[in-house]
């Protein structure tokens, strides 16, 4: 009698169910049965709002992922294993618009948040602010130089910004240094050997009179503007 009265009482219904003919009491078997007990909770109020929330994210995240399992599981056994070891993309960099970007930015400061004129918009205001005569000249004799110039199509670029600062129908020729990287180093050598060079230089006394946007013009200098007083 005494381990008869210890019988949980579910358990005495389904023993005593089959005994008697009776449909035999499975509930409780499955965890789903027990989402029952949830749903009266939620809604007596006696679970939270944020809670309620929680539980049901589980669940759906454990339905989500027993169709991984079922649907693709070579997925879910790749991401197990990427979660535990270091795979080689987390070591490699990803380039897309970054490989022009860099060359661009000499034409368009401003996608890297530069406020300065591009050379494309440099040399509109040089030709700009030639006269005729003096433009028709260097438009016949643009010489490229420095080691920007190496990057692939630069003088057919240059070409263009020419060709579209100029009339139409007034010749244009572009031509690539034969050292784009020393030339211009080379004709300022040049320049020195002259004995032009201390007529052309800045004196220490002008610089401090007159700024250190001062310079002497010569025959190789850009013209001299002084800058405006604020």
């Amino acid at each position: 009698m005494g381990s008869g009265s210890s019988t949980p009482r579910a358990e005495r219904g389904r023993s005593g169910g089959a005994g008697n003919g009776e449909e035999e009491d499975t509930f409780g078997a499955n965890e789903e049965d027990w989402h029952l007990y949830k749903q009266m909770a939620r809604t007596r109020g006696e679970i939270g709002g944020d809670e309620s929330e929680s539980e049901q994210e589980k669940e759906e995240l454990q339905w989500l992922e027993r169709l991984l399992h079922k649907y693709d599981p070579k997925t879910m056994q790749r991401e197990q294993e990427e979660t535990n070891y270091p795979q080689a993309r987390d070591f490699q960099i990803e380039l897309f618009v970054e490989r022009v970007k860099p060359p661009e930015v000499i034409y368009q400061p401003s996608i890297i948040g530069l406020e300065h004129a591009g050379l494309s918009e440099a040399l509109e205001g040089v030709f700009r602010n030639l006269g005729h005569k003096l433009r028709d000249r260097v438009c016949r004799n643009v010489v490229v130089m420095g080691g920007n110039s190496l990057h692939p199509n630069f003088c057919d670029r240059i070409f263009y910004h020419v060709r579209s600062a100029c009339p139409a129908g007034l010749p244009v020729k572009v031509t690539h240094a034969n050292d784009p990287k020393l030339g211009a180093w080379g004709g300022a050598k040049l320049f020195a050997l002259s004995g032009k060079l201390p007529e052309s230089s800045v004196t220490r006394e002008a610089y401090e009179q007159k700024g250190r946007d001062y310079l002497e013009e010569h025959e190789f200098s850009n013209p001299y503007h002084p800058t405006p007083k604020a």
